[in-house]
């Protein structure tokens, strides 16, 4: 996958093992992904920031979890001279459902990093 994994890991952190700034996630969805439902999860942010048009949804699902979700790009813009886009990410896992919008950014290197929001 073309995003970088290590930027994702503050949304994707498995927040049993987090301290209590991050506390308030222990029940959001990204708290009950496993491995193999994040490696989907960042497969569709791929596969959307890549390709998908703004506001087409990129679907990913774990039929051995039943987790699932989806990334629509909601707008593509430039920052500091960067490919950006914001996207929304859905998540539903161990019984919950959320969304989150992040800012992302393809780096010199040809990976998507996430990037604060302004």
């Amino acid at each position: 996958s073309d995003v970088c994994s290590s930027d994702l890991a503050l949304m994707l952190a498995n927040v049993n093992a987090v301290g209590f700034n991050l506390s308030f996630l222990q029940d959001a969805p990204v708290s009950h992904l496993n491995d193999a439902d994040i490696d989907l999860l960042l497969q569709a942010v791929d596969e959307a920031l890549e390709g998908a048009e703004d506001g087409t949804d990129t679907w990913w699902e774990n039929p051995r979890t039943g987790s699932n979700g989806s990334v629509t790009p909601i707008r593509s813009f430039e920052h500091i001279g960067l490919a950006c886009r914001l996207a929304r990410i859905a998540t539903f896992a161990g019984g919950r459902s959320g969304t989150s919008e992040l800012r992302f950014c393809k780096s010199a290197e040809g990976k998507w990093v996430v990037v604060p929001q302004p």
